[in-house]
């Protein structure tokens, strides 16, 4: 019974150094401060390719789309590994959908919570099939 708490302790302790290594040396890091920042929306079945402008002082993209959820008629769904953009204005992913992420033209590398807002970025939201 004794080797049994001693080997949830030490997985405890290990667990908490893992996270706190991957918040210290791979977390993204948010930039604080004003900043200028530009949503495109693509949505090629619907015609749609709207822009909008904002200036905010958030440091990552979700929580930018949570503050103007309503502007951008915003969805999104909470899984394990985090939240899920799954529509804008008011056009819902269908199976076989998802909103693509670009950042200046490039393919996003992490989800709409771990990408720090950058001034004068462009945001590309694409709604794109797998």
């Amino acid at each position: 019974m004794k080797q049994k708490l001693i080997l949830v302790v030490l997985a405890v302790i290990i667990g908490g150094l893992f996270l706190w290594g991957y918040n210290a040396f791979l977390a993204p890091e948010g930039v604080s401060g004003e900043k200028d920042i530009t949503l495109e929306i693509i949505i090629e079945r619907e015609n749609i390719n709207e822009t909008f402008n904002f200036n905010t002082e958030h440091e990552f993209l979700l929580e930018l789309l949570k503050e103007q959820e309503d502007e951008l008629q915003a969805s999104f769904e909470e899984h394990e590994l985090g939240t899920m953009l799954t529509g804008l204005l008011d056009i819902e992913a269908q199976d076989n959908e998802f909103y693509l992420v670009l950042v200046d033209g490039e393919q996003a590398e992490r989800g709409i919570a771990e990408i720090p807002l950058q001034d004068e970025e462009i945001y590309t939201f694409e709604l794109t099939e797998f």
